[in-house]
């Protein structure tokens, strides 16, 4: 990389953290938000992400990018869940070409932890949700793998 390259990426990384520091939430994250609407929430997509690690640890990664592409831009909104529709002229975020090598395994691990929470807790919990929360996860569990 030439040094303007790099002066001109240190200027836009610089100007985003200001932004994220002079930006203050309308309604501050909370660590139980779920703890009413859907108690086992945790426990729920937990199980699923830990017989995932077992069955295909390359779910590891594939979520953490997963979670990283989806919340890159614009911020976390699950919308690289979403397929293009049939005959669309625009692509979805998730068919876009920087999005083409997402492995499938991410994709499947998040459907099949918003299966089981849809069952136990039906149109209460996001999908951004279930992919920060898996996200989250999977990094538990990576650090638990190296660590023993």
């Amino acid at each position: 990389m030439s040094i303007f390259t790099n002066s001109v990426l240190v200027l836009v990384v610089l100007h985003t953290l200001k932004s994220f520091a002079t930006t203050l939430p309308r309604h501050p994250l909370k660590v139980d938000f779920y703890s009413s609407s859907c108690p086992h929430l945790e426990q729920l997509v937990g199980s699923v992400t830990s017989q995932q690690f077992k069955e295909a640890p390359v779910s590891a990664p594939a979520t953490i990018r997963l979670f990283f592409h989806d919340c890159f831009v614009e911020g976390c909104d699950g919308s690289i869940l979403i397929s293009t529709k049939a005959g669309s002229a625009v692509l979805a975020k998730k068919d876009a070409q920087d999005n083409k090598h997402l492995v499938v395994e991410a994709f499947d691990g998040i459907k099949n932890a918003k299966a089981l929470v849809e069952s136990k807790c039906p149109g209460i919990v996001s999908c951004a949700d279930i992919v920060a929360i898996a996200a989250r996860d999977f990094v538990h569990l990576v650090i638990s793998y190296l660590v023993l």
